[in-house]
Order: C-alpha cells, then sequence, then structure tokens
C-alpha cells in the first residue's frame, strides 16, 4: 500500500511511559494477521493490524469518530492496492490512544473515506484500523509469534541478541523495512536477487511482480483469482510456489507466492523498486527483531521453521460476515477445484461443516480444516436462495 508522506516536522509527536527500558505489547494472531487492541481517549475500545508496511497509522472504520473529538487538517490522496487508483482520505493532527502499557499522545492518523479493507472477512473480528510505523519506528522492535507479544526497547538501551539469532542487513525507506534475497523459480534455474518489503500486515508468504524483473515468471501450476485485498479492492493475480527462497543463511522451499503483475505506469518511488513482499507466513515461522535505527534484523528460527507451506485444497475462498462475524459464505470457487466440481458456488452460506453447525468454528478453524491432508472428505451444507444444499468433496491439492 502507498500514500503520499505527511510533513512529520509539522506533526508534534511524542510517546509516553518511556521511563522503561522496554514495553510490552500482547497481540491476537487470526488467520496469519497480528492484531493489537488499542485504547482511543481512555476509553474506547479497538483493535488495529500491527503493519510493517504502512508507514502511517490508518482510521479504516470512520464510524468510530462519532466517539471521539477530533478534526481533519486536510485532504490527502492516497494510492489502492494495484498501486495506480488514487483514493481519499483525511489527515487528523493529533490522537491519542493506549496499547499495552504504551501511551501515545498527539498522533497523526490517516481516516479513510470508505473501508476498503473489511479486515474482518479475513479474521473474523471486528478491525477498525492499521497501526503504522509512524508509532513503533523510535524502538527497536520484536515480535515473538509463539508468545504473542510485540516488545518496544529504546535503541540506546537494546542489547543485540545472542548467536542464536542471526544478522540480517535490511534497508529503511519511508519507515519501511525492505530485504535482500536470491530467489529460484524452479528447479534448473539461477539465483535471483531480489528486493522484498518485510510486511506485518500481509498475511501471505510471498508476493512477487512477475513483470519486476525478466526472470521472475510464473510456474506451470497456478491457480488463477484474487490474491489478496488492499486499499480499493482485490487484488488480481496468480497463486503458485517458488521453488526456493534464501537470505542471510536461511532457505525455504517450495514457497506459496502471490504473483501480481503491476502497471507499466507506476511511480517506481511508491515501491521502493521492490520486487514483492514477504510476509507473515514466512515471518511466523522466525522470532523477529527489527533495528530501524541501524537497518538490522535479527531473526531465530522456531518450531515452524521447516514446516511445508499449505494451501487451500478446496478451491474455496471463504469470508467473515454478520453481526457476530460467525456466518460464513464463499466468496469465489476456483475453476476445476473439488469444490467446483461438487457444485458450490460463490454467494452460498454455509451452515453445516461435516456435521457440525458453522457457528463452532472460527474463520481459521474452517481454513485449516480445508488445508489439510489430501484426500480428506468434507461434508458441506449450504444455504443459496434460501434453500438448503448438501455437498461433499476430497480434499486435493491444487498447486
Amino acid at each position: 500500500m502507498g500514500w503520499k508522506t505527511l510533513p512529520a516536522q509539522n506533526l508534534p509527536y511524542s510517546l509516553d511511559n518511556l521511563d522503561k527500558k522496554k514495553v510490552e505489547i500482547p497481540f491476537e494472531y487470526e488467520n496469519h494477521f497480528i492484531i493489537i487492541k488499542l485504547r482511543f481517549n481512555n476509553f474506547l475500545n479497538t483493535r488495529f493490524i500491527f503493519d510493517t508496511g504502512a508507514e502511517h497509522t490508518i482510521i479504516t472504520k470512520k464510524d468510530i469518530l462519532k466517539f471521539l473529538p477530533y478534526q481533519y487538517v486536510r485532504e490527502i490522496k492516497i494510492v489502492g492496492a494495484d498501486l495506480s487508483q488514487t483514493l481519499k482520505a483525511h489527515l487528523i493532527a493529533g490522537m491519542n490512544f493506549t496499547t499495552g502499557n504504551l501511551g501515545a499522545t498527539y498522533q497523526p492518523v490517516l481516516v479513510l473515506e470508505e473501508d476498503y479493507f473489511r479486515f474482518e472477512e479475513y479474521t473474523g473480528l471486528q478491525i477498525h484500523g492499521i497501526l503504522g510505523a509512524n508509532i513503533f519506528r523510535n524502538f527497536v522492535v520484536q515480535i515473538d509469534y509463539k508468545r504473542k507479544v510485540i516488545t518496544l526497547t529504546k535503541p540506546n538501551l537494546f542489547t543485540p541478541p545472542g548467536k542464536n539469532f542471526k544478522k540480517v542487513p535490511i534497508k529503511i525507506h519511508k519507515n519501511k523495512p525492505y530485504l535482500a534475497v536470491d530467489l529460484k523459480m524452479n528447479r534448473d534455474s539461477q539465483p535471483i536477487p531480489a528486493k522484498l518489503l518485510l510486511d506485518t500486515g500481509a498475511s501471505l508468504a510471498l508476493m512477487l511482480h512477475n513483470n519486476s524483473h525478466p526472470s521472475i515468471k510464473l510456474p506451470e501450476m497456478v491457480v488463477k483469482g484474487n490474491i489478496g485485498k488492499g486499499l480499493g479492492g482485490y487484488l488480481e493475480g496468480y497463486l503458485g510456489r517458488t521453488q526456493e527462497i534464501a537470505f542471510s543463511g536461511f532457505e525455504m522451499q517450495e514457497v506459496l507466492t502471490n504473483f501480481q503483475e503491476l502497471s507499466g505506469n507506476i511511480d517506481s518511488n511508491l515501491i521502493y523498486s521492490r520486487n514483492g513482499i514477504l510476509g507473515n507466513k514466512i515471518l511466523e515461522r522466525f522470532e523477529v527483531i527489527l533495528d530501524y535505527q541501524h537497518e538490522i534484523a535479527y531473526m531465530r528460527p522456531n518450531n515452524n521453521y521447516k514446516a511445508p507451506f499449505e494451501f487451500d485444497k478446496s478451491g474455496l475462498v471463504i469470508v467473515a460476515g454478520g453481526a457476530n462475524l460467525n456466518q460464513f459464505t464463499i466468496q469465489s470457487v476456483v475453476a476445476n477445484s473439488p469444490a467446483a466440481e461438487a457444485g458450490l458456488k460463490d454467494g452460498d452460506t454455509i451452515t453445516n461443516i461435516n456435521g457440525w453447525p458453522v457457528w463452532l468454528y472460527s474463520l481459521e478453524n474452517i481454513s485449516s480444516r480445508l488445508s489439510k491432508k489430501e484426500g480428506n472428505k468434507v461434508r458441506l451444507t449450504i444455504r443459496r436462495d434460501d434453500q438448503k444444499h448438501k455437498y461433499k468433496f476430497v480434499l486435493r491439492r491444487l498447486i
């Protein structure tokens, strides 16, 4: 995502509780999104996506403003998901909130005119915005995916970790971290040097812009469709696998990869000439420390490091809805997939999974079940045009 850089020198910035060496912030982890709780003006509780790939903090649900004192400073045009469409947002110069033991006062925040993201559809939780790097760039940021804790440490009091962490060079551009990697698109190809945005706001493993380098090409086995969602709508592209990604001694094989082709008229400054994005499905395999000031990351693999990259084996894209986000609708069906062959359609509402009512499941539970072992049988009851229908299919690998 992208937007105009705000003139920080004109926007007072301060953080409270700096008498402590570090602050710990617990988070929820749903469908590969890091979600933290923010409390505005000491009374309004909200949930925000923790996003190292966002330069600024954004309120996506502007309805929360009716509970808060605010004043728009000016209108700002921001860049949409396809990096070419512009969308309207408003700047608020000063907002106060807390998260964990951290207090932030008079913070600049962007407010979207519409909620283009609708994160709740993909997390099953009500999400009100994105916490961007303007809040945490002045700290050393440690993300422990296993403990579900973010630790912010004052740079002058930070001690580099021991030898069980590897030192990984990064570049910081407009508050965002970039990582140099080598990619092998298939078994016989030569390594391709690539620059990736290290993005905790992305629930994918790897996204590559397949027209950003002549050797970044689509693999033979791909699934076409929506590969994600961002400002302004869905990202169209393909999902396949990259044979290998390697950086600083780490190597991962058969990596699930979203392929997006960028428009030729995109301002290269918006994407810092990057080749793609490295997201949470890779980052969650590590404990990650980001030292913004010295442009260094420290990474330690956890026990998920060597786990295979699993992908949905049904062909269903399912979103959460309803007042309590416990209604699940089929958003799209991949052509020639088990679900498509069984007769399931876009817009079907799921009421029962393998004999159990759907409200017993979370969105993440459902996604996990549909990514299980090839050959597993799935039985769904759905509602279509006020009538119930039953379907069954067998999971199989699509890519």
